[in-house]
């Protein structure tokens, strides 16, 4: 998420900024919350009953996308949900680094950054193949395929008004792809 700003700043020259409040956000009203919540609550149940992979999230991203998809609703969560979310996320993902050694905190810090630059390494590349067979521009073949947030390449995406169905398809898609088949092989790659 990192690089991909400055890639498209610095390398192709697009204007990438500060985004006025929530690009893209329409306002959700009461109708719109109940719809919304009632993603959630129907994508808990149905991903613990139908133990997909991904569970819960995957369960609620389908709901959410055949809710949108059919116009029942537009609306999206406010970008201080999401942003609380994130917080969340970051604050249990970081509770995990308890107890750890220096030692040990500096060669994961070190695979980390070199998985990091070979993810983007292959992102450009991607995009490049992606881009010379296909009409779109390399810009939106960047943005369609780069590792990161999903909401976070929806920003820039709606910011510099590329391609924006294009971009947020192929970024929901790989979302979903990395959660439905990640557990699948990480059993078959265990040793």
């Amino acid at each position: 998420m990192f690089c991909v700003p400055l890639i498209l700043q610095f390398v192709l020259g697009h204007a990438v900024g500060r985004v006025p409040v929530a690009a893209g956000e329409i306002a959700a009203g009461i109708k719109d919350w109940g719809i919304l919540i009632g993603c959630a609550i129907s994508g808990l149940v149905l991903g613990h009953y139908l133990k997909l992979p991904g569970g819960i999230m995957v369960a609620a991203m389908m709901i959410s996308a055949v809710v949108h998809g059919l116009g029942i609703s537009s609306a999206a969560f406010p970008g201080w949900f999401v942003a609380g979310a994130q917080i969340v996320i970051g604050a249990v993902a970081g509770s995990r680094f308890a107890g750890i050694q220096w030692r040990e905190a500096w060669v994961t810090a070190l695979a980390a950054v070199t998985w990091a630059l070979l993810l983007v390494a292959m992102t450009v590349a991607a995009a490049w193949v992606v881009t010379n067979y296909s009409a779109r521009p390399y810009s939106t073949g960047l943005l369609s395929l780069a590792p990161g947030g999903m909401s976070e390449m929806a920003v820039i995406t709606y910011a510099l008004g590329i391609d924006v169905a294009f971009i947020v398809t192929c970024q929901v898609f790989r979302t979903f792809l990395m959660l439905t088949t990640a557990p699948f092989i990480a059993r078959l790659i265990k040793p």
